[in-house]
């Protein structure tokens, strides 16, 4: 929970960073990066590559040079305020059980349960009958299938406009990668997590819907962006969107009471 949260807040500086590349941002960014990478694992290892990606489509021809500079020093310096943990966990990484108990291949979600709205407080089985929700949710779905459509039908259709090439950039981005997240939680992409060094540690692959959550939230924005006759509105509906049909998972899986003497 902690990673989901700060992964927007280290993509955030980085994109600082590349569009006015200097020291002040640069500490902020790696601060924001070593903040990330100490919240889980391997998160970063899985969410960053993505986030690389996206700076350089940011980046201004102007200052390329002094943006990308900046980016090394920021991501060195990031990786060297936790190097005291990483390091050691890397080197050590021999030693440690290659078989944890819960194993990637028995943790693929079935396709109907990211689409199908459900809640539970159980836990994650073999096979479609788990007892809990691996839904990437509805408001998220319909915003990245209306970003789709959005992008169809404004930059294919259309000539592009000023400033519209980096905009449909940064579209491509989103799309593609939430398709790539969706892909590799699928079981028959097996073969291609075990290429990780990194696959016996995942344990459970529909973690990447924390990945998901992290592009749909950013399409949101763009759908608000594309729609300006109607960005007030947009941004309203989708927020309440958000609350209204999630309003019945915030509530207890059960109530219990034991006086004292229980626990005495």
């Amino acid at each position: 929970a902690f990673a989901l949260a700060m992964l927007p807040v280290a993509s955030y500086f980085l994109v600082r960073l590349v569009k006015n590349p200097n020291n002040k941002n640069i500490g902020l960014a790696s601060i924001g990066l070593a903040l990330f990478i100490s919240t889980h694992n391997y998160m970063w290892f899985l969410s960053l590559p993505f986030v690389y990606i996206f700076l350089f489509f940011l980046i201004s021809k102007k200052q390329v040079v002094q943006s990308i500079k900046s980016l090394i020093i920021a991501s060195v310096l990031g990786i060297g305020a936790v190097a005291y943990w990483v390091f050691p966990a890397i080197l050590e990484l021999k030693h440690v059980p290659r078989l944890t108990p819960f194993l990637l291949d028995d943790h693929f979600p079935f396709m109907k349960q990211l689409i199908i709205p459900s809640w539970g407080y159980g836990a994650s089985h073999w096979g479609p009958y788990d007892d809990l929700s691996f839904q990437i949710g509805v408001v998220n779905l319909i915003v990245i299938s209306l970003l789709g459509l959005l992008f169809i039908f404004r930059f294919v259709k259309k000539p592009a406009r000023q400033n519209a090439p980096a905009l449909g950039r940064v579209i491509i981005w989103v799309l593609v990668s939430f398709a790539i997240s969706v892909v590799f939680m699928n079981i028959r992409t097996i073969s291609l997590w075990k290429l990780l060094p990194i696959y016996n540690f995942v344990q459970f692959p529909w973690r990447l819907l924390y990945l998901t959550t992290f592009f749909t939230s950013i399409a949101g924005a763009l759908v608000i962006e594309l729609l300006p006759k109607f960005n007030k509105k947009s941004a309203i509906l989708l927020i309440f969107l958000c609350l209204f049909l999630t309003k019945d998972y915030f509530k207890p899986s059960g109530r219990m009471y034991f006086d004292d003497n229980h626990y005495f």
